[in-house]
């Protein structure tokens, strides 16, 4: 899992400055939807580069806000094993953007490796072999044909989140 994100006061690129409460980091963790939107990990704040994997799902353990990798390109891995990426910097879709998937709440837009990280103190980013993390589990893309499709999909992401929350 990778630190993302922590509740507390923050400046956004544009300068502003905002507080965000437990309540918007919750709201940012329910509102995350892969089958919705797939937010890129990417190498710096360009959305125009390759991703180099994606955020499968989110998990909150005290104040902060953990992402769960995805399909990271081996190569990425290693130069983040490397001390190459120090530091990571969530972009939000804000309530009121016009490109936000669900709009009215806070979301996850991407996930950038970075060398100066807006967000002071979180932990250094890796891609941990520790057991417990090594289970990836994405569901929104099996097909299995005909009206089952909805409730197969939404029976495996019950479990996929029941496992992840265990």
């Amino acid at each position: 899992m990778l630190e993302i994100f922590k509740v507390g006061k923050h400046k956004d690129n544009r300068g502003v400055e905002r507080d965000y409460t437990s309540a918007m980091v919750d709201e940012i963790l329910e509102s995350y939807d892969f089958s919705n939107h797939r937010a890129p990990i990417l190498a710096t704040h360009n959305e125009n580069q390759p991703n180099k994997g994606l955020i499968a799902g989110l998990k909150r353990i005290g104040d902060r806000l953990f992402g769960i990798p995805y399909q990271v390109v081996t190569d990425f891995k290693e130069s983040v094993a490397k001390g190459e990426w120090p530091a990571i910097s969530p972009r939000l879709y804000h309530p009121d953007d016009p490109s936000n998937p669900r709009p009215g709440k806070w979301g996850l837009r991407h996930v950038a490796f970075v060398q100066i990280p807006a967000i002071k103190g979180m932990a250094m980013p890796e891609f941990s072999e520790h057991p417990d993390w090594d289970v990836e589990f994405c569901f929104s893309e099996i097909s299995f044909g005909g009206w089952m499709d909805g409730a197969i999909a939404s029976a495996f992401r019950a479990i996929r989140d029941y496992i992840i929350e265990k």
